[in-house]
């Protein structure tokens, strides 16, 4: 007997909690969303197909319905409750055949089948097929109705097709069966088309971390449908070391073009507070593990954790990246776009393509049972239409295999494309809009808190300190390099030269910000650069004169530095001639201001003087005031904040400081104290004049936070310090809290707290060392918050502390302590008309590289610049020699414009330059650089990063 003479049922039937697809439940999640799918997709097995010799219908639970003999009823568990009591059992004694109680489609066909077994020669996986196309005929005419369109379906042809390819299935006649399927999925394309006859896409995104490489991930790579894996280098590595077989597969998958990568980061750290170089090194780093293991690197770069800045941009166009995932599975804020597919521009103009969308999660049945209406949305108001689904290996619903299978026969709801592809190959975004920094927000602090880090802002304080000694590292061992290569150097200078094998002394780029070493590995990374200037001196050319103790200061940075120094008591002292701006000594004390050329040295004679004390006219510190050239400062003697800062060219005060505890609202509804401030008092127990040399002006606060009932809060030090010749006033915060911090740090904090009068003020933030104009209320600044008042800008140098908030237009809050927050020590800056506020930042958390020497006087000159250029907002962040054949022949520097406008510059070395181009950061050229009297012409975009390679 064969399987079509067994066919006992006269109608499939599925009860919807519905009338029809205009109030059709698309708000039905988990379990019950799985049902409804479930029911309804069941009966497009090919055995119930055949069996009744009609596709299937859908009715209204709880509307009349008549029930007749060998009718196929399928309940999903949200319909049963609207059915009468008694429904399901008076339909089983008219003959009909009712399945309930069961969510899972397995389980609604094993019963639903069971009247038709024993059921032979099926073949599973067309079966299966047969279920998709049920899945895919749902979606559809939820797209009719979500496009406002009404059915243009042969439903007899349709229904003749479906049949046809049922009764062939059950008699073994494969082929046969999958011509009727296609000819199925086709009708169904044909339907789509009359609404939407362009293409739209399917992005299917596999989340692949450390403990998802293995069998799951195997399991996802021997489906044959286009995927793209997000997976960071180190989880490339993983799989290298750990599942080879992983490995393996993905290979095959990589060569056939079906599998893309998206990644690009050896590890996805805290992107958006680090440095532009830290960005850079991470990609590059990424890219060589990548090649290593997998012989490509990503062409889309994304990332599961927050990472999003509109500095990527430039950085992944010039890394050759044909686009970006412009979304992440994490926490924080990000704009999404009006269109799926944006041309993602950032800071400096540059633009990459981008997919712009929040990707679905898969492992929902909602987001199935919601399809239609995602793609219909995405049809109505986006160029491409987009969905992109995301799951973890092994983990997307059974629904999305039925998408697979629709995709197989047709791009009827959607074709699956990897995303390099989409990015690259398919339609061109059309639409591009530059993002404001301010429409992103990170969302570190708050998940550092929750994770208990104990430094949630200090480690960033950290982290800057440790980069700027990276910094000098790089800096240094490009110089000894041109040193030591170049044609003026002596044989003696060479031959006496104790650098050699010296350079491994220097601290390497890596992971700075979850250093578990903290500030030791800072000390030794310091160290290592302190012996690395003493080597670096060594190859400085001398002239014959007899030597002499010396001082030798070196400046890693493409800007002048006005160093001011203590020096250890007994120390000699220089003379007061340039490049020293003021030699001091008082008590035990003794200090020098030294100013020194960029990207150079000066070298300072010791004195055979021993009388330092003289003082100006004007002391820089008595009672509570400090004053040097550029300001006058005062304290206030009650709480012993920054009362006021007053300039000598304009009227009014620019700045006011205090300490405070920031509470939240339901700590002040508990309090006793009847206050309704939000903040603490700052109250000061005692004030000195610690210091007033001719060089320091410094005064000492000692103090409490204190509850308006006097309850102790927090115990405070606050030192002030005011150089001569700096436009920096520097503020030193000691602070022993007492009282306890909610888990909200955005509510909850100790703060220094800023005020200033202009409500009007502009308000600037560094974000990757470029100036960016914020009007938000919380500022990710670890460098500067910059006040710009028309005629006059203060700058807050934050010293790595990078967190901020605003409380109303004059007031700002720099967090300092948190809950869990470990460190008790702070510093900040405030830089009066600073002509770059980043210089000022930079030299803040910047070291000293200072030698004490016994040599003879450098030649030509005791002071003097290697690297240079001459325009104010262009900062070099990196240089290197350039090797070409084994041989220096000049420098590759990388220039980032960081005042946010249009800059030229000349770029000089201490050897003429013969040739230039700017390259992209794999050193393809993409202009050459006018070269003028051995200088080198830059032309600069605002905010652009550039590349310059300089050969002699």
């Amino acid at each position: 007997m064969t399987n079509a003479s067994r066919m006992k049922y006269s109608e499939l039937i599925a009860l919807w909690p519905c009338h029809g697809f205009e109030d059709f439940p698309q708000d039905l999640t988990g379990e019950a969303a799985h049902g409804f799918l479930a029911t309804w997709t069941a009966l497009w097995h090919p055995a119930l197909l055949a069996s009744a010799g009609k596709i299937p219908v859908w009715r209204q639970a709880g509307a009349a319905l008549q029930v007749e003999s060998e009718q196929l009823i399928l309940v999903p568990s949200v319909s049963q409750p609207l059915l009468p009591d008694a429904f399901i059992a008076e339909a089983r004694q008219q003959g009909a055949h009712v399945v309930t109680g069961t969510s899972e489609r397995d389980q609604v066909l094993d019963q639903a089948l069971q009247p038709l077994r024993p059921i032979v020669g099926v073949d599973q996986d067309l079966a299966d097929d047969f279920l998709a196309l049920g899945f895919c005929y749902l979606q559809v005419h939820r797209l009719l109705q979500q496009m406002h369109y009404s059915t243009t379906l042969d439903a007899t042809y349709f229904s003749k097709e479906v049949l046809g390819g049922a009764r062939a299935c059950m008699q073994g006649e494969v082929e046969q069966s999958r011509e009727h399927l296609s000819r199925c999925f086709d009708a169904l394309a044909q339907e789509r088309d009359h609404y939407y006859a362009v293409e739209a896409y399917v992005i299917d995104l596999v989340l692949v971390a450390k403990n998802t490489v293995g069998d799951k991930l195997r399991q996802e790579l021997a489906h044959e449908s286009p995927c793209s894996l997000l997976i960071s280098a180190d989880v490339v590595a993983e799989m290298a070391r750990s599942e080879s077989e992983s490995l393996a597969q993905l290979l095959l998958r990589l060569q056939s073009g079906s599998v893309s990568l998206v990644g690009g980061e050896l590890l996805e750290q805290d992107l958006v507070l680090m440095a532009p170089e830290e960005i850079l090194n991470g990609l590059l780093a990424g890219a060589k593990v990548y090649e290593e293991y997998v012989a490509q690197k990503p062409a889309v770069f994304g990332r599961r954790r927050y990472g999003l800045t509109p500095v990527l941009p430039q950085i992944l166009d010039k890394l050759g990246f044909v686009g970006a995932l412009h979304a992440t599975l994490d926490d924080g804020q990000y704009p999404v776009g009006p269109q799926a597919k944006s041309r993602w521009e950032g800071v400096d103009g540059s633009s990459v393509d981008a997919l712009c969308r929040v990707p679905l999660d898969a492992s929902l049945p909602e987001t199935f049972l919601n399809y239609a209406r995602s793609l219909g949305d995405s049809m109505d108001r986006d160029h491409v239409a987009t969905v992109c689904l995301a799951h973890w290996p092994g983990l997307s619903s059974v629904w999305f295999d039925d998408l697979r299978r629709v995709a197989r026969y047709g791009p009827v709801l959607g074709k699956i494309v990897a995303l390099e592809e989409y990015l690259g190959h398919a339609e061109h975004a059309v639409y591009g809009e530059r993002v404001e920094l301010d429409g992103y927000r990170s969302p570190y602090l708050c998940q550092q808190v929750a994770a208990g880090d104990p430094r949630p802002i200090s480690k960033w304080v950290q982290h800057h300190q440790t980069v700027a000694v990276q910094f000098a590292a790089d800096t240094f061992r490009s110089l000894h390099h041109m040193l030591e290569t170049g044609d003026e150097k002596s044989e003696s200078t060479k031959s006496s030269c104790p650098l050699a094998g010296g350079l491994e002394d220097l601290p390497q780029r890596g992971n700075t910000v979850n250093d578990s070493e903290g500030k030791t590995s800072q000390a030794d990374a310091q160290a290592a650069n302190n012996l690395a200037a003493e080597k670096l001196s060594a190859l400085l050319p001398r002239d014959n004169s007899p030597t002499r103790p010396a001082y030798l200061f070196w400046n890693p940075y493409s800007f002048s530095r006005r160093v001011c120094i203590e020096l250890n008591e007994g120390d000699p002292l220089p003379d007061r001639v340039e490049p020293v701006y003021c030699v001091a000594k008082e008590n035990h004390r003794q200090q020098i201001v030294v100013d020194i050329p960029p990207v150079g040295y000066a070298w300072l004679p010791a004195s055979d003087k021993n009388d330092f004390t003289a003082r100006p006219s004007r002391p820089l510190a008595e009672d509570n005031i400090l004053r040097n050239e550029y300001m006058e400062v005062r304290i206030n003697t009650s709480n012993g904040g920054v009362q006021s800062i007053h300039d000598y060219r304009s009227r009014g005060n620019r700045l006011s400081q205090q300490l405070a505890l920031r509470r939240t609202i339901q700590d002040v509804r508990r309090s006793q104290s009847g206050s309704k401030s939000m903040y603490s008092v700052m109250v000061a127990d005692s004030l000195a004049v610690t210091c007033s040399s001719a060089a320091l002006g410094e005064l000492t606060c000692k103090g409490r936070l204190i509850e308006p009932d006097g309850r102790l809060l927090a115990e405070f030090q606050q030192t002030t310090q005011l150089w001569r010749g700096s436009r920096i006033l520097k503020i030193n915060i000691q602070l022993i809290p007492h009282a306890s911090l909610s888990a909200d740090p955005w509510q909850s904090y100790y703060a220094c707290r800023f005020a200033w009068s202009d409500p009007a003020a502009l308000i600037w933030h560094d974000h990757a060392y470029t100036r960016q104009l914020s009007m938000a209320k919380r500022l990710e600044a670890p460098h500067y918050v910059e006040l710009d008042m028309v005629d006059r800008t203060t700058a807050l140098l934050t010293g790595g502390v990078p967190y901020h908030q605003r409380s109303g237009d004059q007031m700002l809050d720099s967090l300092l302590i948190v809950q869990g927050e470990s460190e008790r020590e702070f510093q900040f800056g405030i830089a009066i008309d600073a002509p770059n506020p980043m210089h000022a930042a930079l030299d803040l958390v910047a070291p000293v590289h200072l030698v004490h020497e016994m040599a003879g006087v450098p030649r030509p000159n005791a002071t003097g610049w290697l690297l240079h250029v001459d325009n104010k907002s262009l900062l070099i962040t990196h240089q290197e020699t350039l090797v070409e054949n084994e041989k220096v022949v000049g420098i590759r520097a990388r220039v980032l414009e960081s005042s946010g406008q249009t800059a030229s510059g000349r770029l000089a070395c201490f050897r003429d330059a013969q040739s230039a181009q700017k390259v992209d950061f794999l050193g393809k050229t993409i202009v050459s650089c006018q070269v003028e009297s051995g200088a080198v012409q830059l032309e600069m975009a605002a905010c652009e990063w550039a590349q310059i390679e300089v050969r002699w």
